[in-house]
């Protein structure tokens, strides 16, 4: 039965999976007929997992291939990271995680796009936006609308997890009634669910659960390799084809599962990009979450950089992460610190 999604839900880091599980079955039938396949041993691919209501992408994740190290890495992008509304070219947005419905909007209502095309216009926007501030290539986005989650894990056989702390909160407006207890134990999906949904009592707040996502995701990736049935493919695919936009074709995405599939669970990386929650020292609201230049610069080269090592000069070169405005003076800083 399908589920609720009536608020903004982190129930969508299955992305990756949901790729993996659609390739395969795709290769599985049509491996007679398929296109060329990716042409070069490393690509980034961007994943967004976005809110049907709100079409915010608050799961934001680049994805680096490399086959000639046999590494898969994951670098989460926080929902809530600054952005420069002028460098972006944005009216009235700044935050990543709003992006995407930004550009939806326009290319809908200022374009005139059909949804379908307005979505696929939106994804290579957003795609040259971080490929042009994190200075990397993305060679293809993956977007994904699911409520397939729980279907996943419960078709897996359930997921084994160690809950870091007794989860509680009750929602009967969004219908969400968490109660798990802390500890390892078989997760099925009613309590994947759960897990990834919790959002209170965290002491680093949005930070923590995006480490849980993380953490989660690494397991889960790695069981699902290991233990899900081909015969179940075809189902598991048939309900997620549908919620995947993606400008890759059935040859590279073919390619990608084979080279994720090769890789070994000690080579899966996973990484939060680095910055840090910023206060705004007038409103001590924290409104932000800041990337710091040289430990992001750090980052993508380690992660996400496909040549030579970036200096910092060739880095966000136009400051799409940073602001010069002087009421945020404060973001630079931290920005530059």
């Amino acid at each position: 039965m399908a589920r609720a999604s009536t608020a903004t839900v982190l129930k969508v880091v299955i992305i990756l999976l949901a790729v993996l599980i659609v390739a395969l079955v795709v290769f599985a039938v049509v491996d007679s007929i398929l296109s060329k396949g990716v042409n070069k041993p490393v690509y980034n691919i961007m994943i967004l997992g976005v809110d049907d209501v709100s079409s915010s992408t608050d799961v934001m994740m680049l994805v680096q291939v490399d086959e000639n190290k046999g590494t898969l890495n994951i670098l989460q992008l926080p929902r809530d990271t600054y952005i420069n509304k002028t460098v972006g070219g944005y009216s009235n947005i700044s935050k990543a995680n709003s992006m995407y419905a930004a550009s939806l909007s326009y290319y809908k209502n200022t374009v005139g796009q059909g949804n379908n095309q307005a979505r696929t216009s939106a994804l290579g926007d957003v795609s040259k936006k971080l490929s042009d501030g994190l200075s990397v290539p993305i060679d293809f986005y993956v977007l994904v609308d699911t409520d397939a989650f729980v279907y996943i894990v419960d078709k897996v056989g359930g997921i084994e997890y160690n809950v870091p702390e007794d989860m509680d909160y009750d929602d009967d407006v969004q219908d969400l009634h968490i109660h798990l207890k802390a500890g390892k134990q078989k997760l099925n999906g009613d309590m994947a669910e759960q897990l990834i949904r919790y959002r209170t009592g965290y002491t680093k707040g949005d930070l923590d659960r995006i480490d849980l996502r993380a953490n989660f995701l690494n397991e889960m990736i790695k069981q699902v390799m290991k233990n899900i049935p081909q015969d179940s493919l075809v189902s598991i695919a048939t309900e997620l084809y549908s919620s995947v936009v993606t400008n890759a074709k059935v040859g590279e995405i073919v390619d990608m599962i084979k080279s994720m599939y090769g890789v070994d669970s000690s080579k899966v990386n996973i990484k939060t990009i680095s910055g840090s929650p910023v206060q705004d020292p007038d409103t001590k609201l924290w409104g932000y979450y800041v990337l710091n230049k040289k430990n992001a610069l750090e980052d993508v080269n380690k992660y996400l950089n496909p040549g030579k090592a970036l200096e910092a000069d060739n880095f966000d070169k136009n400051g799409f992460f940073t602001s010069t405005e002087s009421e945020e003076e404060y973001i630079n800083d931290y920005y530059k610190s």
